[in-house]
């Protein structure tokens, strides 16, 4: 596996693959290259049956925020993460980035803090969630994707949007009532 930096706390990875006439094996995690994402509490699989699906920006609040391993393991996907942490540096900031099962990243691993989301590139794409906290949904939050201060690009038209994800507050709307 290869470990790539991507900035704010953000790693990417880039799974090790190897082939043979009898198929393929691809290594998505190994405990052992991160010390703080060993333990998972939560597996689940997002079917994304079309192209331009934006799902986010989501996020939990104590005591259940969350660590967590994205994989996309079939498709294409927008990916973008925006710390949400008051107390770090990186308040504010953000990481957009193409993930898919053949690409230059594959995966990855999100610290504690972090508002994610993310809008299919390709239809039929598959997400892999692997979270070391449970979820619950009187924790869960999120902010607006289109928010002009977030300032995001995303790389194409939105097709299709929860009415909830929709309606989310915007950055300094939720921040302010902090």
């Amino acid at each position: 596996m290869k470990i790539i930096d991507l900035g704010i706390g953000v790693a990417g990875i880039k799974w090790t693959h190897i082939e043979d006439d009898r198929g393929s094996l691809d290594r998505i995690w190994d405990s052992s290259l991160f010390d703080d994402l060993n333990e998972f509490k939560q597996i689940s699989i997002i079917k994304n049956l079309e192209e331009g699906t934006l799902r986010g920006l989501h996020f939990q609040i104590k005591p259940f925020e969350e660590s967590k391993l994205i994989s996309c393991i079939r498709g294409k996907i927008f990916d973008v993460l925006v710390n949400i942490d008051p107390d770090s540096l990186n308040f504010g900031q953000k990481v957009c980035v193409e993930i898919s099962p053949t690409g230059n990243i594959n995966a990855l691993k999100v610290p504690k803090g972090f508002a994610h989301g993310y809008l299919t590139l390709e239809k039929d794409s598959h997400i892999l969630y692997l979270t070391d906290n449970v979820f619950s949904s009187d924790h869960a939050k999120g902010i607006s994707w289109n928010d002009p201060e977030l300032n995001i690009p995303w790389p194409r038209e939105i097709n299709r949007i929860s009415l909830r994800d929709s309606q989310m507050p915007n950055w300094k709307e939720y921040f302010e009532k902090l």
